[in-house]
Protein backbone atom coordinates (compact mmCIF):
# COMPACT_ATOMS: atom_id res chain seq x y z
CA UNK A 1 0.00 0.00 0.00
CA UNK A 2 1.34 3.64 -1.02
CA UNK A 3 2.25 5.09 2.39
CA UNK A 4 0.37 8.47 2.23
CA UNK A 5 -2.47 6.50 1.68
CA UNK A 6 -2.10 3.58 4.34
CA UNK A 7 -1.26 6.35 6.66
CA UNK A 8 -4.15 8.75 5.73
CA UNK A 9 -6.47 5.94 5.90
CA UNK A 10 -5.12 4.94 9.24
CA UNK A 11 -5.12 8.33 10.31
CA UNK A 12 -8.94 8.63 10.26
CA UNK A 13 -9.92 5.45 11.67
CA UNK A 14 -7.69 6.96 14.67
CA UNK A 15 -10.47 10.12 14.58
CA UNK A 16 -13.50 7.41 14.64
CA UNK A 17 -12.15 5.49 17.83
CA UNK A 18 -10.87 8.33 19.29
CA UNK A 19 -13.58 10.96 19.07
CA UNK A 20 -16.97 11.10 20.40
CA UNK A 21 -19.72 10.17 18.41
CA UNK A 22 -22.48 12.22 17.91
CA UNK A 23 -25.06 10.60 19.41
CA UNK A 24 -22.56 10.52 22.57
CA UNK A 25 -21.54 13.81 23.00
CA UNK A 26 -21.18 15.00 26.97
CA UNK A 27 -21.67 18.51 26.48
CA UNK A 28 -24.59 20.11 26.52
CA UNK A 29 -24.77 22.36 23.52
CA UNK A 30 -23.17 19.99 21.36
CA UNK A 31 -25.62 17.32 22.39
CA UNK A 32 -28.15 20.27 21.34
CA UNK A 33 -26.51 21.12 18.09
CA UNK A 34 -25.82 17.32 17.25
CA UNK A 35 -29.82 16.23 17.25
CA UNK A 36 -30.35 19.19 15.29
CA UNK A 37 -28.36 18.45 12.13
CA UNK A 38 -28.37 14.42 12.95
CA UNK A 39 -32.05 15.04 11.95
CA UNK A 40 -31.15 15.50 8.18
CA UNK A 41 -27.54 14.55 7.47
CA UNK A 42 -25.93 11.09 7.81
CA UNK A 43 -22.68 9.82 9.91
CA UNK A 44 -20.79 6.48 10.17
CA UNK A 45 -22.71 4.18 12.50
CA UNK A 46 -19.79 1.72 12.54
CA UNK A 47 -16.11 1.87 11.83
CA UNK A 48 -16.60 -1.10 9.44
CA UNK A 49 -19.09 1.15 7.60
CA UNK A 50 -16.20 4.01 7.36
CA UNK A 51 -13.50 1.20 6.49
CA UNK A 52 -15.76 0.84 3.27
CA UNK A 53 -15.22 4.57 2.53
CA UNK A 54 -11.62 4.88 2.56
CA UNK A 55 -8.78 4.15 0.02
CA UNK A 56 -7.17 0.97 -0.02
CA UNK A 57 -4.87 -0.78 -2.35
CA UNK A 58 -8.50 -1.96 -4.62
CA UNK A 59 -10.22 1.24 -4.04
CA UNK A 60 -8.00 4.14 -4.95
CA UNK A 61 -10.68 6.57 -5.60
CA UNK A 62 -14.08 7.52 -3.76
CA UNK A 63 -15.15 9.19 -0.84
CA UNK A 64 -17.56 9.69 2.09
CA UNK A 65 -20.48 10.33 0.09
CA UNK A 66 -23.12 11.67 1.58
CA UNK A 67 -21.97 10.62 4.88
CA UNK A 68 -20.29 12.72 7.53
CA UNK A 69 -17.34 12.07 10.19
CA UNK A 70 -17.78 14.16 13.55
CA UNK A 71 -15.16 14.90 15.74
CA UNK A 72 -14.86 16.36 19.20
CA UNK A 73 -16.15 19.55 19.86
CA UNK A 74 -14.20 22.74 19.79
CA UNK A 75 -13.84 24.79 23.32
CA UNK A 76 -11.99 27.76 22.33
CA UNK A 77 -14.61 30.41 22.33
CA UNK A 78 -18.19 29.77 21.30
CA UNK A 79 -18.39 26.27 21.13
CA UNK A 80 -18.45 24.28 17.69
CA UNK A 81 -19.44 21.26 16.57
CA UNK A 82 -17.27 20.52 13.49
CA UNK A 83 -17.66 17.53 10.94
CA UNK A 84 -16.00 16.34 7.67
CA UNK A 85 -16.25 14.65 4.33
CA UNK A 86 -13.73 13.81 1.90
CA UNK A 87 -13.42 12.72 -1.95
CA UNK A 88 -10.02 11.55 -2.80
CA UNK A 89 -8.10 9.98 -5.81
CA UNK A 90 -4.99 8.65 -5.22
CA UNK A 91 -4.64 7.39 -8.51
CA UNK A 92 -3.01 10.86 -9.86
CA UNK A 93 0.64 11.85 -9.94
CA UNK A 94 -0.33 14.52 -7.15
CA UNK A 95 -2.68 12.61 -5.53
CA UNK A 96 -6.44 14.60 -5.00
CA UNK A 97 -7.86 15.37 -1.93
CA UNK A 98 -11.18 17.58 -1.06
CA UNK A 99 -11.92 17.82 2.14
CA UNK A 100 -14.97 19.74 3.25
CA UNK A 101 -14.42 21.36 7.15
CA UNK A 102 -18.29 22.14 8.68
CA UNK A 103 -18.43 23.73 12.05
CA UNK A 104 -21.89 24.41 13.73
CA UNK A 105 -22.56 26.32 16.59
CA UNK A 106 -25.84 28.39 18.09
CA UNK A 107 -26.12 31.76 18.19
CA UNK A 108 -27.46 34.14 21.28
CA UNK A 109 -31.00 32.79 20.62
CA UNK A 110 -30.09 29.05 20.93
CA UNK A 111 -30.21 28.53 16.59
CA UNK A 112 -27.79 26.38 15.16
CA UNK A 113 -25.92 28.29 12.96
CA UNK A 114 -22.95 26.80 10.24
CA UNK A 115 -20.02 28.13 8.75
CA UNK A 116 -17.42 26.16 6.28
CA UNK A 117 -14.16 25.76 4.52
CA UNK A 118 -12.49 23.08 1.71
CA UNK A 119 -8.93 21.64 2.39
CA UNK A 120 -7.72 20.92 -1.00
CA UNK A 121 -4.58 19.61 -2.26
CA UNK A 122 -3.40 21.09 -5.97
CA UNK A 123 -5.67 20.91 -9.18
CA UNK A 124 -3.48 20.93 -11.82
CA UNK A 125 -2.88 17.15 -12.64
CA UNK A 126 1.03 17.75 -12.88
CA UNK A 127 3.16 20.43 -12.35
CA UNK A 128 3.13 21.15 -16.49
CA UNK A 129 -1.12 21.44 -15.83
CA UNK A 130 -1.37 24.09 -13.12
CA UNK A 131 -3.66 26.35 -12.16
CA UNK A 132 -4.74 29.41 -10.59
CA UNK A 133 -5.00 26.54 -7.10
CA UNK A 134 -1.98 24.29 -7.99
CA UNK A 135 -1.13 24.42 -4.19
CA UNK A 136 -2.57 23.19 -1.06
CA UNK A 137 -4.91 25.67 0.01
CA UNK A 138 -8.24 26.50 1.64
CA UNK A 139 -11.37 28.36 0.45
CA UNK A 140 -14.04 29.42 2.02
CA UNK A 141 -17.57 27.11 1.19
CA UNK A 142 -21.25 27.77 1.34
CA UNK A 143 -22.82 26.86 4.96
CA UNK A 144 -24.70 23.50 4.90
CA UNK A 145 -27.26 25.18 6.60
CA UNK A 146 -28.28 27.98 4.46
CA UNK A 147 -27.19 29.62 1.33
CA UNK A 148 -25.31 33.18 0.43
CA UNK A 149 -25.09 34.23 -2.91
CA UNK A 150 -22.36 37.08 -1.87
CA UNK A 151 -19.65 34.56 0.04
CA UNK A 152 -16.11 34.42 -1.63
CA UNK A 153 -15.86 31.18 -2.39
CA UNK A 154 -12.91 30.98 -4.85
CA UNK A 155 -10.68 33.58 -3.43
CA UNK A 156 -8.96 33.97 -1.58
CA UNK A 157 -7.51 30.77 -1.00
CA UNK A 158 -4.81 30.24 1.44
CA UNK A 159 -1.67 28.39 0.96
CA UNK A 160 -1.10 25.15 3.45
CA UNK A 161 1.58 24.22 4.75
CA UNK A 162 1.28 21.08 3.41
CA UNK A 163 2.97 18.43 0.80
CA UNK A 164 0.87 15.60 0.61
CA UNK A 165 -2.29 13.98 1.73
CA UNK A 166 -1.49 13.33 5.19
CA UNK A 167 -0.11 16.62 5.72
CA UNK A 168 -3.73 17.77 4.48
CA UNK A 169 -5.07 16.09 7.22
CA UNK A 170 -3.05 17.22 9.82
CA UNK A 171 -3.76 20.83 9.02
CA UNK A 172 -7.59 20.20 9.49
CA UNK A 173 -7.16 18.82 13.09
CA UNK A 174 -4.31 21.94 13.61
CA UNK A 175 -6.87 24.60 12.58
CA UNK A 176 -9.42 22.69 15.16
CA UNK A 177 -7.32 22.19 18.36
CA UNK A 178 -4.45 23.98 18.15
CA UNK A 179 -0.48 22.66 17.04
CA UNK A 180 -0.10 20.61 20.12
CA UNK A 181 -2.91 18.47 19.03
CA UNK A 182 0.20 17.63 16.82
CA UNK A 183 1.93 16.40 20.09
CA UNK A 184 -1.46 14.21 21.05
CA UNK A 185 -1.61 12.40 17.81
CA UNK A 186 2.17 11.35 17.69
CA UNK A 187 1.63 10.16 21.46
CA UNK A 188 -2.08 8.41 21.36
CA UNK A 189 -1.81 7.51 17.42
CA UNK A 190 2.11 5.97 17.79
CA UNK A 191 1.17 2.54 16.51
CA UNK A 192 -0.05 4.04 13.06
CA UNK A 193 3.41 3.38 11.00
CA UNK A 194 5.77 6.65 10.14
CA UNK A 195 3.18 8.75 11.48
CA UNK A 196 5.55 10.89 13.57
CA UNK A 197 7.50 11.47 11.01
CA UNK A 198 4.67 12.91 8.95
CA UNK A 199 3.93 15.16 11.61
CA UNK A 200 7.51 16.00 12.17
CA UNK A 201 7.98 17.10 8.88
CA UNK A 202 4.73 19.27 9.04
CA UNK A 203 7.11 22.82 8.30
CA UNK A 204 5.41 25.45 11.20
CA UNK A 205 6.58 23.00 13.49
CA UNK A 206 9.77 23.97 13.64
CA UNK A 207 11.10 27.61 13.98
CA UNK A 208 14.53 29.02 14.75
CA UNK A 209 16.04 30.86 17.44
CA UNK A 210 14.63 34.00 17.31
CA UNK A 211 17.46 37.57 17.64
CA UNK A 212 16.12 40.54 18.70
CA UNK A 213 17.33 44.19 18.60
CA UNK A 214 16.28 47.32 20.58
CA UNK A 215 17.28 50.88 21.50
CA UNK A 216 17.09 51.67 24.78
CA UNK A 217 16.72 55.32 25.08
CA UNK A 218 16.87 57.11 29.02
CA UNK A 219 16.17 60.71 29.83
CA UNK A 220 14.01 63.32 28.67
CA UNK A 221 15.12 64.61 26.27
CA UNK A 222 16.95 61.37 25.50
CA UNK A 223 20.50 61.88 27.26
CA UNK A 224 21.70 58.12 26.94
CA UNK A 225 21.36 55.51 23.72
CA UNK A 226 22.31 51.93 23.86
CA UNK A 227 21.48 49.24 21.64
CA UNK A 228 20.98 45.70 22.61
CA UNK A 229 21.20 42.53 20.79
CA UNK A 230 18.68 39.70 22.50
CA UNK A 231 18.95 35.78 22.61
CA UNK A 232 17.53 35.64 25.05
CA UNK A 233 13.41 35.98 26.43
CA UNK A 234 12.32 39.44 25.61
CA UNK A 235 9.85 39.49 28.40
CA UNK A 236 12.60 38.97 30.55
CA UNK A 237 14.76 41.18 28.59
CA UNK A 238 11.97 44.61 28.70
CA UNK A 239 11.40 43.75 32.36
CA UNK A 240 15.38 43.88 33.47
CA UNK A 241 15.87 47.09 31.48
CA UNK A 242 12.78 48.70 32.52
CA UNK A 243 13.88 48.29 36.18
CA UNK A 244 17.48 49.48 35.44
CA UNK A 245 16.42 51.90 33.90
CA UNK A 246 13.24 53.88 35.17
CA UNK A 247 11.02 55.36 32.54
CA UNK A 248 13.24 54.56 29.78
CA UNK A 249 12.04 54.02 25.93
CA UNK A 250 11.89 50.73 24.01
CA UNK A 251 12.29 50.92 20.39
CA UNK A 252 12.45 47.76 18.38
CA UNK A 253 15.07 48.18 15.43
CA UNK A 254 16.28 45.96 12.62
CA UNK A 255 19.95 44.35 12.49
CA UNK A 256 20.63 46.92 10.24
CA UNK A 257 20.06 49.48 11.96
CA UNK A 258 21.44 48.23 15.31
CA UNK A 259 24.65 46.99 13.28
CA UNK A 260 24.70 50.75 12.06
CA UNK A 261 25.42 51.78 15.89
CA UNK A 262 28.74 53.22 16.91
CA UNK A 263 30.53 50.06 18.60
CA UNK A 264 31.05 52.03 21.66
CA UNK A 265 27.12 52.34 21.87
CA UNK A 266 26.54 48.31 21.56
CA UNK A 267 26.34 46.03 23.93
CA UNK A 268 25.43 42.77 24.61
CA UNK A 269 22.94 41.17 26.62
CA UNK A 270 23.50 38.03 28.22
Amino acid sequence: MDDDLRVFRELILWLWQTHEKPWKYSHEVAKLIAEDILNYDRTFNSIEELESHLPSDRLVCGGFGNRYLYLNPVFEGRLMVPRIQIKYDFGRNIPEIRCRLEMFLVDDDINVKSLGYRFESPEGKNNQNAGVHHYYHIQMIQPPTCRIDWLPETQPAFPLDADNPVKLLLCVLVSLYGLDYLGTIIREAHNIWKLGDYAAGVPHTKFGPFKWYRLVEVGDPVRHIEGYKITSNINDFEEHTRRRYTGCGLKGITKSAFDALHDAEKKNYP
